[in-house]
């Protein structure tokens, strides 16, 4: 009963609860324990959680240190937060395109080379490079070729091929493009097509062989979503940046359009081999600095672009100019290890850790005067990375080791990867050889640097390899006994 005290004696409150005395804490030693070990288990837990970049990097056998791309990855790509901000002082304090800002989509985990190897940055995976090359940019289209084929929106719209692609595997798009074609406006790709839906694009991306078929109305939706106006329900490609600009707002478009949809890309320049821009190195280095620096600039570089774009520097370099490209310079022709460190030199410089490197290779041989190269090694062009003293001696081959020694001072050493190609004698023009004698051709040239590494001392690296291209139907796949990392695609003899 709770009585509150009066003249007259105890009142009877009713309805009220009981009124207990709370008694009074006493700091006990017992106490003090507990409190200091509660508070301690709370700030290792926040220090952990801080220190977990650096954790893996440790356990996984990265190095330490806020400009490792791993701590970078964790740090700035983590937060899925459409980031308008950038640090670099070369780019505007406003940025104007041509068109709206896209969806975020679902860009793919970040690319971390490693020991030979691609892996994911999130989660440390191993990532294979599964990719269809999409030239246009590099043929005055200005934008990704095809999409004038008209009929279905299947076949002619850019997001429904896209969504095709996707469906098909593939993880990444290769953009050829040339430095020219940049500069200029392209062509107008909206074109007259049929409505179709995502079922119609599903059963594109399907084999018709296989039976039965899947039921197509339970595919994904795509992971992007670009809303078409009823009015425009007859066109195609009406979404995509004018013409009536520079193609490279177009290519910056795509790139960024491509990374929202979970592919990794590409930028190849692409040159006809008559182009003389790579022959002037400074001039090279500026225009691959020009076009990196459009990438870094754009609003969503640091969050969804940085690790999802790969530069390769320069297609098939040993049919450049009229007697190519070789490793070391030829007179008053550059060699590539000159050109390649002097434009990743540069692109360093302005953006450090961020940018990933392709190169070709050169199976030329030493020149003694212009138009005295030819390709005595006998694998397709821009496959050529032969470090072994005595094979370049018997094919008379340009020394790589000098860019490769240099590569190993560099602090983008382990953001390289090779990009041969491979083709077979109907493509390459190289006489036919047997499997057995290709292969081992293919693992000197850079299986060996893929599996044994490369060394200058104690210093060494392993590097990554992606073929850039290769021909289907001229090729066998050929698993090469004496090095169980090492697996190549290459041609029999007598094969078209």
């Amino acid at each position: 009963m709770v009585t509150s005290g009066v003249a007259e004696g105890p009142v009877r409150l009713i309805g009220c609860a009981p009124i207990y005395k709370i008694p009074q804490t006493r700091w006990t030693t017992r106490l003090t324990v507990q409190m200091t070990m509660y508070v301690l288990f709370i700030g290792m837990s926040m220090a952990a959680g801080g220190l977990m970049p650096w954790l893996l990097e440790l356990f996984h056998g990265w190095k330490v240190g806020a400009g490792n791309s791993l701590y970078k990855m964790y740090s700035q790509d983590q937060g899925y937060i459409y980031d308008n901000s950038n640090t670099y002082a070369f780019c505007p304090k406003q940025i104007r395109f041509s068109y709206d800002p896209l969806q975020r989509g679902y860009p793919a985990a970040p690319l971390a080379p490693k020991n030979g190897r691609l892996y994911d940055a999130w989660y440390h995976k191993k990532v294979v490079l599964k990719g269809v090359s999409w030239f246009g940019f590099n043929n005055k289209q200005g934008m990704v070729d095809g999409l004038w084929a008209g009929g279905s929106s299947a076949a002619t719209d850019f997001q429904a091929v896209v969504y095709e692609l996707k469906l098909l595997g593939f993880n990444t798009v290769r953009l050829p493009f040339t430095f020219d074609m940049l500069k200029s406006r392209g062509l107008n790709q909206v074109q007259k097509c049929t409505s179709s839906t995502k079922s119609s694009w599903a059963k594109r991306a399907t084999d018709p062989d296989i039976q039965p078929q899947p039921e197509y109305a339970g595919v994904p939706n795509p992971p992007v979503y670009l809303d078409v106006p009823v009015t425009s329900r007859h066109l195609c490609n009406t979404y995509l940046p004018s013409n009536n600009t520079a193609s490279i707002e177009r290519l910056m478009w795509t790139v960024q359009n491509l990374v929202a949809n979970g592919f990794y890309v590409v930028l190849d320049y692409h040159p006809d081999p008559t182009d003389t821009l790579a022959l002037d190195v400074e001039t090279f280095a500026r225009a691959w600095t020009y076009t990196w620096a459009a990438v870094a600039c754009l609003p969503n570089f640091a969050s969804d672009i940085r690790g999802r774009l790969l530069l390769d520097l320069l297609n098939e370099p040993d049919k450049i100019g009229t007697a190519g490209l070789g490793w070391t310079r030829s007179g008053t022709v550059p060699g590539l290890d000159e050109l390649y460190l002097t434009t990743m030199d540069t692109i360093e410089s302005i953006t450090p850790n961020d940018a990933l490197f392709m190169v070709q290779g050169s199976v030329l041989s030493q020149a003694t005067d212009r138009g005295a190269r030819d390709n005595k090694f006998g694998l397709s062009a821009g496959d050529g990375f032969v470090t072994n003293t005595a094979t370049m001696s018997k094919y008379d081959l340009t020394d790589p080791r000098g860019f490769f020694n240099e590569l190993l001072k560099r602090p983008y050493k382990n953001r390289l990867l090779l990009a041969p190609h491979l083709y077979g004698p109907s493509v390459s023009g190289v006489a036919a050889a047997a499997a057995f004698d290709v292969a081992a051709k293919v693992d000197s040239s850079w299986g060996v640097l893929a599996t044994d590494g490369y060394c200058n001392g104690n210093e060494c690296m392993r590097l990554p390899v992606v073929a850039g291209e290769y021909w289907v139907s001229g090729v066998c796949c050929y698993h090469h006994q004496a090095r169980a990392g090492s697996a190549s695609c290459v041609w029999r003899a007598g094969s078209t």
